[in-house]
């Protein structure tokens, strides 16, 4: 619950050791400050459909002027976290809220790639402008009909494509952090 969480919140994937992490929990418990446990951005210039329209909604930039302009290419791509308690709330509960609310409007969208890059710049950054602005901007997201789409935009769209294309039929679940009214 966002009112009462602990000082700090460790977020995984749920397996202690996979492919691109091996958790040590002492090592974890010990950390006072946020840090994100993984790998290297997924390539950085990705072209997972919804990374463009969600930066845009956070943070007033599409994804490729983001990735430039903050050296995504060197930080940490997971949604696999430690994160104060400070830090979350930094953010109004009405995003939190906003974004949970985008992921069960758009359920066919891959979030858990589209999240592992974006949950970094959202809690070291937080969003560009007014927190009004912000929910506005997901709302407009959310309303857009189906389940998939994000966009009236042909060359957005053709990110479908491209996704079906590249990933298949594969579906990996991933756990993103549901914050609680």
């Amino acid at each position: 619950n966002y009112d009462t969480l602990p000082s700090r919140i460790f977020f995984s994937h749920g397996h202690q050791v996979s492919w691109h992490c091996n958790h040590n929990i002492d090592y974890i418990m010990h950390l006072r400050t946020n840090t994100f446990l993984g790998n290297r951005t997924f390539g950085g210039e990705s072209g997972t459909y919804g990374l463009d329209q969600l930066h845009v909604a956070l943070f007033k930039r599409d994804w490729h002027s983001w990735y430039s302009e903050h050296d995504v290419g060197n930080r940490i791509s997971c949604s696999e976290n430690v994160v104060t308690s400070a830090t979350i709330r930094a953010i109004d509960r009405r995003v939190y809220q906003e974004l949970v609310a985008l992921i069960d409007a758009k359920p066919a969208v891959w979030w858990g790639f589209v999240f592992e890059n974006t949950w970094q710049s959202l809690f070291e950054q937080g969003p560009t402008g007014s927190t009004d602005d912000v929910v506005s901007r997901l709302q407009e997201l959310q309303r857009i009909p189906g389940p998939y789409k994000l966009s009236d935009d042909p060359e957005t769209m053709a990110m479908t494509d491209i996704d079906y294309e590249v990933w298949g039929k594969k579906r990996l679940s991933f756990c993103s952090p549901h914050l609680g009214a």
